[in-house]
């Protein structure tokens, strides 16, 4: 019997990793400007550090808080924002629903391919491209997910 782990591209662990945010990304051919959208307690704790990252990196950014449920009416909302700013990337921060609206909003808004490819796990998919993948652990941030198509960037379980 074989078994199939599906892991990440790469895995960033240690204190202050968030602050890294953008080198990270632009190592895997991922750059600004950016969307990031957050849940409310993310926002008060990581702002300043996105901040930081965003204009070390000379990219635009805007945070927009999580309107607290993933529904159509806050992806389409979401996505809507997403078209209208155009950014390069969405990171997503924040809890399942934060992290789920934010990959539907950023394929809504066109974020994404439609080519026929395999996961990054190797199963086959209709819809999906293959993604390169980031996590990293620290301080502010246990785990965070960065995908190519549709570029988004979800980061989650962080606490300040």
């Amino acid at each position: 019997m074989h078994r199939i782990f599906c892991a990440p591209l790469r895995y960033v662990q240690g204190d202050g990793v968030t602050g890294r945010l953008a080198l990270e990304m632009a190592v895997l051919g991922i750059h600004g400007p950016v969307l990031v959208v957050a849940g409310r307690s993310a926002v008060a704790a990581l702002a300043p550090v996105w901040a930081a990252a965003m204009s070390a990196a000379g990219w635009q950014h805007h945070v927009r808080a999580f309107g607290g449920e993933c529904t159509a009416a806050e992806i389409d909302t979401v996505a809507a924002e997403a078209r209208a700013l155009g950014p390069r990337a969405i990171v997503g921060a924040g809890e399942g629903k934060c992290l789920d609206a934010s990959r539907a909003a950023a394929a809504a808004a066109g974020h994404g391919s439609r080519r026929r490819g395999r996961h990054s796990c190797g199963r086959r998919s209709g819809r999906r491209d293959r993604r390169p993948e980031l996590r990293w652990t620290g301080g502010e941030a246990r785990a965070c997910r960065l995908h190519r198509r549709p570029a988004t960037v979800t980061e989650n379980r962080w606490h300040a």
